[in-house]
């Protein structure tokens, strides 16, 4: 035999509450937490959106994560940021400085590449010194 009360506490608990057509309206879910789903959830966000962002990882960053054991450590994907601008861009308009949030540190050469023939290239920021490379 069940109680009444403990009927009606779990009705409440389990159905969900119904939500004003502005809540509605301001409701997102971003699927996918690589760089592209997180910059979208930040920026709806800072506009003002109730964001819930969903990966099938048990992390966020896509193929930009790292994976650590046993003391090393790796890069699941790019370790570089060719057009900074658009990544300060969005903390930007989350008002949170770039600065303070990642550790960006410029590299010369940016790239390396390594060619079968012992050949490498060196790819630089900088026009002239990658004219002078080429």
């Amino acid at each position: 035999m069940s109680d009444s009360s403990t009927e009606h506490v779990l009705e409440q608990s389990v159905r969900p509450r119904e939500l004003s057509d502005a809540e509605v309206d301001n409701r997102v879910i971003v699927v996918g937490g690589g760089l592209g789903g997180l910059a979208t959830a930040c920026t709806l966000a800072a506009r003002g959106y109730a964001v819930v962002l969903c990966d099938k990882n048990n992390w966020t960053g896509g193929k930009a994560a790292v994976y650590e054991e046993d003391g090393f450590r790796f890069d699941m994907g790019p370790t570089i940021l060719t057009i900074p601008a658009v990544l300060k861009r969005i903390f930007d308009e989350a008002n949170q400085p770039l600065e303070t949030a990642l550790d960006l540190v410029p590299l010369d050469p940016q790239w390396r590449s390594f060619f079968d023939d012992g050949t490498t290239l060196d790819l630089h920021a900088d026009v002239e010194m990658m004219r002078k490379e080429l």
